[in-house]
């Protein structure tokens, strides 16, 4: 197989469609039957140049490296932190959490939106995840590391 990435992404639109029956009411439903909703791969988006997340209102900056560093900055206060990502053994996308700095494997769903902002949702319930920090906030992605984290 060339691309097991892309399986695993085929896998995971599939199971999401399956559980989205129960979500019918919940707003990762709502964006996906929009028409304006793509889930996106993390690990796939990552690549060979990494990729910085900033949230649209500044609240945060959250560089993920091709080498597994992971590096989150508040620009009010001016913290950062330095965390891990990795894919596990099951495929899942796994990173260490701002505020405790446990590992989360992958209960979160990546996804543009129509207008291209992203936003991360909760796998279980289909309501915007808050285990991030972001607590559903939209936010841009950018090649690379702009901010130099």
């Amino acid at each position: 197989m060339k691309n097991p990435n892309r399986l695993m992404l085929a896998v995971a639109v599939l199971a999401l469609a399956i559980s989205c029956k129960n979500l019918d009411n919940s707003p990762l439903a709502q964006t996906l039957q929009d028409g304006g909703g793509e889930i996106v791969d993390q690990i796939v988006m990552i690549g060979d140049t990494g990729v910085t997340f900033l949230g649209e209102d500044r609240s945060f900056v959250t560089y993920f490296s091709p080498d597994g560093r992971k590096v989150v900055k508040l620009p009010e206060t001016g913290e950062i932190r330095e965390l891990t990502w990795r894919k596990n053994d099951a495929q899942q996308f796994c990173q260490g959490i701002f505020d405790t700095g446990k590992e989360n494997c992958h209960n979160v769903i990546l996804v543009r939106e129509k207008d291209g902002a992203y936003r991360t949702f909760d796998r279980k319930d289909g309501r915007y995840n808050t285990s991030d920090g972001h607590s559903g906030q939209p936010f841009t992605v950018v090649t690379g590391n702009p901010e130099g984290l």
